[in-house]
């Protein structure tokens, strides 16, 4: 037997038909008569763009040439070793139809029960079959599942009012179709449900005419078959194919409403677009449930992406068709995709996870080794407690554990701090960050059994006692370091007598010393202390006395004051202050009272709250300075009595009078003795208490003789020189800008000839000066060129004015560098760098809405900060920065 006839003999088996397992029983005839006449319909659609038809499929494909011809158009391609053209006798048909079989096995289609010989002897009802396989692979899609299930599953999604069942019997009254046309095209046929059931084959008739006429879906199916309660499955699959095959009308109107779900996204298929699982986990965030999706190329994380995605639709009730594997196939066939995605089409909205639970916490701050509590509310009856989960950040990056406690309406956690630092606690539901998320929660030392009573300010020379109550901790634990102010430390030897301890150290040199008390080689609670020291033999009070006036200092919202410069630049103006007490630069004290200044210094990093207040005082001139601790709201008040004693300079002195002003929401004090005509210059400085959360950065300058750090009323110098009186003074001498003119005066009764002043910059050279005369009054202006110190000399008959040369620094507020700040979210801290490290000397101020904002700086090192604020309200913010009085440009 030759070849062609073994290849029929092994195919062939009397029991497959197309329409094996139909649910039509008894009318054999009326089915096969149907789907005889769509299938060779469907033939024809495709063998017309070769100029070939097929009239009869039990006669026309009995050479096989027809055949060839229609599987080279589905394949594109031509079917090798080529097939005979004009076969002459029986065996060349037999060669023909072989050659087909194998092309149709050659791309993946299982035959069964056909062979050549069946396609010879014309076989109708295996014929059939064999168009059925070509129907599902080249029209339908190959897929693993039936495509009856898929098909069927996609109707059911975009006709959820038809309630479709099956191929047959749901079609025949042309209801179900003219739904489907008003699906594919919304308004199309939108009074389908208006249309009379009974008028079945006029309903068909119509639908499939605009179907033809709209779409070009061609009428493989005839009105009458379609509406012939005989209708077999595989004919009414056949033509309903047509509205879901690829770039089908039905097709596009799924994809076109998955990507109106799709913000950030535009697909264009339901195959690869689909393989990583990043659309499906996005439609169905968009729907109100939530699935993470992780970006990657790997097939094994595309899984997952899909699992997580399918899980989220299961929230949503839309269960899936096919698995997370398979979807995440290169190879995936495009009709269950498009079904799984058509089924969330009806699904409402849901509200967002992260929308139904809020979680809130009482405080801010809390203690290392303290459990700490936060509230869960459920604001929806949807959600479920398993879902919930929370974890906190610690500062050095480790995560916490968090004990959930909760209900149907809620409930409450509890974390405990290991590490000193801020702690950001975060909620999720269904891993969303719900309402109130993150907190940011600092945690603060524990509260240490050693406290200090702190110390007043003393005498250089002086013997100093640290006292430090134990309440009960354990001896040979304490120690105590002094830190003078150019960076000496000397150790304090520590005794104990009844639970109390005492060190000793004698300061050698004034300014502001910083005693350190460790327990255990940590420093207790508000450590490390302030000790001011002054020097009593450099001052001198002379002139006419003066009468202060009482002053009330009131709490109200000023910037906290912090120092900025490097150590060195500190130390150097330390020691020029320094060496220009030692010169004995003659002082006005304006101070009946030798009053008693307290300034309250806030934390770098959180709010304090100091109510001072200050009564008259007579007594020595002291200054007393209360320093909060670092990282702990303070509640510090510090009361001045009245306290009579003599001035240990000889006789008192009357002040001038003072009186709060409020300056930019600040109120600063004002002498009205501040006037070039007047024989005392003071430098109005603020004299009112931090209790803001707004921020200051100051330096310390070596302005003359003086300390800006350590008076609130800077005094001008008044001096003498032999026998003529010369008083400098203005603003020149302390804080100058670049590049902008300078002035200060000298009260003299010297002619301008005999008058010589020299500026010298940082870079040694010698500034430009011009002298102008008014009365006994000489205006000296210059501008200064770059940042850094100038030094100022000035002499009059060639005599070196006492007190020169001066020393102002010139600063440049356009030179501070402040990062962009970013848009911030409620309850979040906003946090932005500045760098100061080419401005030079002076004050930064940050007020963030005039102060109503809570704000932070953190230093950083070499002149850079971190600021931050954290908004309580979604509105704009205003943040407004300026250097020495100068807005800092393009930063408000």
């Amino acid at each position: 037997m030759n070849r062609s006839s073994q290849v029929g003999l092994v195919a062939r088996s009397p029991e497959g038909h197309a329409a094996h397992g139909m649910q039509i029983k008894g009318h054999e005839t009326s089915w096969v008569e149907i789907q005889a006449h769509t299938f060779r319909n469907w033939v024809n659609e495709h063998l017309r763009n070769v100029g070939l038809e097929v009239l009869d499929l039990t006669k026309d494909f009995q050479d096989g040439t027809k055949l060839c011809a229609l599987l080279e158009v589905l394949q594109g391609r031509q079917i090798k070793p080529p097939w005979i053209r004009k076969p002459a006798n029986q065996h060349q048909c037999l060669e023909n139809a072989a050659s087909a079989l194998r092309a149709i096995a050659d791309d993946g289609i299982k035959l069964v029960n056909i062979g050549n010989v069946d396609i010879i002897n014309g076989n109708l009802k295996l014929i059939l079959g064999l168009i059925w396989s070509l129907i599902v692979r080249y029209q339908i899609g190959r897929s693993k599942f039936p495509p009856r299930k898929l098909m069927l599953a996609w109707l059911k999604a975009v006709l959820p009012e038809c309630r479709v069942s099956n191929f047959t019997t749901d079609w025949n009254s042309g209801i179900h179709l003219s739904a489907l046309l008003d699906y594919c095209e919304p308004g199309l046929f939108s009074h389908w449900r208006h249309l009379d059931p009974h008028d079945s084959v006029s309903n068909c008739r119509r639908a499939m005419e605009v179907a033809r006429s709209r779409f070009n879906i061609p009428m493989v199916l005839e009105p009458e078959y379609l509406a012939s309660p005989f209708l077999d499955e595989l004919s009414g699959m056949t033509y309903l194919s047509y509205f879901m095959k690829e770039n089908s009308p039905g097709f596009k109107s799924t994809l076109r409403w998955v990507n109106s779900q799709l913000p950030d996204k535009h697909i264009s298929n339901f195959t690869s677009d689909w393989n990583d699982g990043s659309v499906l986990c996005s439609l169905v965030n968009s729907l109100g449930a939530s699935a993470k999706c992780l970006p990657s190329s790997d097939p094994i994380v595309w899984e997952s992406n899909l699992n997580a995605g399918i899980t989220g639709g299961r929230k949503l009730g839309v269960e899936p068709i096919l698995r997370a594997k398979d979807m995440a196939d290169a190879n995936v066939e495009h009709l269950g995709v498009m079904a799984y995605a058509a089924n969330f089409q009806w699904i409402p909205p849901r509200t967002s996870p992260s929308l139904t639970v809020a979680v809130s916490c009482d405080t801010h701050t809390t203690r290392i080794h303290v459990p700490t509590n936060f509230k869960i509310d459920f604001l929806s009856d949807d959600v479920d407690p398993r879902a919930v989960t929370a974890e906190v950040l610690g500062p050095e990056g480790e995560r916490i554990k968090c004990q959930l406690t909760l209900g149907a309406n809620g409930g409450r956690g509890t974390f405990t701090a290991m590490h000193v630092g801020m702690h950001q606690l975060s909620v999720y539901n269904e891993e969303e960050m719900v309402k109130g998320s993150p907190i940011h929660i600092r945690a603060m030392p524990e509260l240490s059994n050693i406290t200090y009573t702190g110390m007043e300010p003393c005498a250089v020379g002086s013997i100093v006692e640290v006292l430090v109550n134990s309440n009960g901790a354990r001896s040979g634990l304490i120690e105590v370091i002094a830190s003078s102010p150019t960076g000496r430390q000397l150790d304090c030897p520590v005794h104990e007598q009844d639970g109390v301890y005492s060190a000793t150290f004698q300061p050698d040199e004034p300014g502001e010393w910083s005693i350190a008390v460790r327990h255990s080689g940590e420093l207790i609670q508000g450590g490390p202390f302030t000790c001011f020291v002054f020097d009593p033999n450099g001052v001198k009070v002379c002139g006419t006395p003066v009468k202060l006036a009482d002053v009330l200092l009131q709490k109200i919202r000023s910037p906290f004051p912090l120092r900025v410069g490097t150590r060195e630049q500190i130390k150097a103006e330390r020691l020029s202050e320094k060496y220009s007490s030692d010169r004995h630069t003659e002082r006005v004290i304006s101070n009946n009272y030798h009053n008693s200044v307290t300034r309250v210094t806030s934390p770098l990093l959180d709010r304090v709250s100091s109510p001072v207040n200050l009564t008259r005082v007579s007594s020595p001139v002291n200054l007393t300075r209360v320093t909060s601790p670092l990282l702990d709201r303070v509640n510090s008040p510090v009361n001045l009595t009245r306290v009579n004693s003599s001035s240990p300079l000889g006789s008192p002195l009357r002040s001038p009078t003072y009186r709060n002003s409020p300056v930019n929401g600040h109120y600063r004090g004002t002498s009205p003795l501040h006037s070039p005509s007047s024989p005392l210059g003071f430098h109005n400085s603020n004299t009112s208490i931090d209790t803001s959360s707004n921020v200051r950065v100051s330096t310390m300058l070596s302005n003359l003789s003086q300390r800006r750090d350590s008076w609130d009323a800077l005094v001008k110098t008044q001096t003498t020189v032999n026998e003529i009186d010369a008083e400098v003074s203005g603003d020149a001498l302390h804080l100058i800008p670049v590049r902008r003119s300078a002035s200060f005066y000298i009260n003299s009764d010297a002619p301008l000839s005999q008058v010589t002043v020299t500026v010298t910059s940082p870079s040694k050279i010698s500034l430009p000066v011009k002298l102008t005369k008014t009365g006994k009054q000489i205006l000296v202006y210059f501008t200064a060129s770059e940042i850094g110190e100038h030094v100022i000399d000035i002499k009059i008959n060639d005599m070196r004015v006492h007190g020169a040369p001066f020393r102002s620094h010139a600063y440049n507020a356009n030179a501070i560098k402040v990062d962009r700040i970013p848009n911030g979210v409620v309850g979040q801290a906003v946090e932005f760098e500045i760098d100061g490290s080419g401005a030079g000397s002076g004050n930064l101020e940050i007020l963030v809405n005039g102060g109503h904002v809570t704000s932070f700086v953190r230093n950083l090192g070499s002149q850079r900060f971190l600021a931050s604020f954290v908004p309580h309200e979604a509105v704009t913010h205003l943040v407004e920065m300026k250097f020495n009085g100068d807005s800092i440009p393009g930063r408000t």
